[in-house]
């Protein structure tokens, strides 16, 4: 499924860089759906950080507008890391806000407030965060779990 979700969310950074008109409902589901896998999330920093098309942060915008409250942290904060790749400050600490709005302790956008905060240049800090995420988008294009997590053994009980 992780597989399926990641090819969801780059299929709907690809369509966006040339999409005329809203997103389809049912896109729009799919990719937060996708997106409330911490991994695929992560691995979608690694994939858009380098690159802030305005096509694409104005289709997260989007995302951002019609994803209902409990799944718009996620998104919220995707977009702002996106505007803070591109140098948008303002638009940056509206997209922690909304994303903190709708999840208090939700902690990339928690990180990313404490960036913006420390006044750390975007230009230095974005590339070392796609950086570590890249190696996540390919394991999961690789279907293999994320580092440091190992499939439970058949027929183990847990407790």
């Amino acid at each position: 499924l992780r597989a399926r979700d990641w090819a969801t969310v780059r299929r709907f950074v690809r369509e966006s860089e040339r999409r005329q008109g809203p997103i389809p409902a049912q896109e729009a589901a799919a990719v937060l759906w996708a997106l409330l896998d911490l991994h695929v999330r992560d691995a979608t920093l690694g994939y858009l950080a380098a690159r802030p098309k305005p096509e694409v942060t104005g289709a997260w915008r989007e995302l951002v507008q019609v994803a209902p409250p409990l799944w718009r942290a996620p998104v919220a904060t995707l977009y702002a890391f996106w505007c803070y790749a591109a140098g948008q400050g303002a638009r940056t600490n509206v997209g922690i806000e909304v994303a903190l709005a709708a999840d208090p302790d939700y902690s990339m956008a928690l990180l990313l407030d404490q960036v913006v905060g420390a006044a750390m240049n975007p230009l230095r800090f974005i590339p070392d965060l796609a950086k570590e995420c890249r190696p996540i988008a390919r394991r999961i294009e690789r279907r293999r779990p994320p580092a440091g997590r190992r499939k439970a053994r058949r027929g183990r009980a847990d407790g």
